[in-house]
This record gives structure tokens, C-alpha cells and sequence, in this order.
């Protein structure tokens, strides 16, 4: 009588659960580097919003004021809205509300610190003459 070889059920099914813990393991590390990158674009966006507006406070010679609520960041001068930037689902603000920017494009140092669940991203703004010093 001739022996098969071949694998036995359970050295299979061994194999099936190491291949899924990797595979789960290796879904849960995107997701998690995905919610990373929107942060730091949604930080980006930010900062450039902001820019934009030292940028025009300069140009035009007037003070713009800025606010943030809920998932939305307007920037006004002289009570006409200029800018509106709105949020990802999911990415919240804390700890900064208003800014002003003066007619020469100056700005107070501001952190702005956003966070989406495991993670959050803090930056020290401060404006001189339109352009934005920035430290992450």
C-alpha cells in the first residue's frame, strides 16, 4: 500500500491562523498610518489658511480676525468673511479658538493642537510680516 504525504488538518489550520493575525495585524497599521496622514495634511491646510490670510492682511492694510468652531476655520476682515476651511470628519481642534493678525501681518504666538483618536499634532504658530515661523 503506498503512504500519502501531505498536511495533516491541523498544521493547516495552523497556518490559516498565523496568515489572519498577520493579515489583521498588518490592516490595524494602515488604518492606523492613514488617520496619521489626514492629521498631517489636516495640519497643513491649517497653517496654510492662516498664511493666506497674513498674506492678505499685508496687501489690503487691515487686521483680520480668525475663529475656529466645531469642524470649521474662518478667517474675517472688517466682518466680511475671506476664508472658511472645514475639518475631516473625525480630526477635532483644541485649544485655540481666535487670532488676530494686525494690518502689518503680525500675529501673536498661537499652538494649535490637533488630534483624531490615537494621535495628535501640536504646532507653535507666530506671524511676522505675512509669513508664518513655524515649529512643529
Amino acid at each position: 500500500m503506498k503512504k500519502l504525504t501531505g498536511f495533516t488538518i491541523l498544521e493547516s489550520l495552523i497556518t490559516l491562523i498565523i496568515t489572519c493575525s498577520l493579515l489583521m495585524i498588518g490592516t490595524t497599521k494602515l488604518k492606523d498610518y492613514q488617520s496619521e496622514i489626514r492629521l498631517n495634511n489636516a495640519m497643513r491646510q491649517v497653517v496654510a489658511t492662516i498664511e493666506q490670510a497674513g498674506r492678505v492682511s499685508v496687501i489690503k492694510q487691515r487686521k483680520m480676525t480668525g475663529r475656529y468652531d466645531s469642524k470649521t476655520l474662518a478667517v474675517q476682515f472688517a466682518g466680511d468673511k475671506f476664508i472658511t476651511m472645514h475639518l475631516e470628519p473625525g480630526i477635532e481642534s483644541r485649544r485655540w479658538e481666535y487670532f488676530k493678525i494686525s494690518h502689518t501681518g503680525m500675529m501673536k504666538p498661537i499652538t494649535i493642537i490637533l488630534a483624531n483618536g490615537n494621535h495628535m499634532k501640536k504646532a507653535r504658530i507666530q506671524m511676522a510680516w505675512g509669513r508664518i515661523i513655524y515649529e512643529e
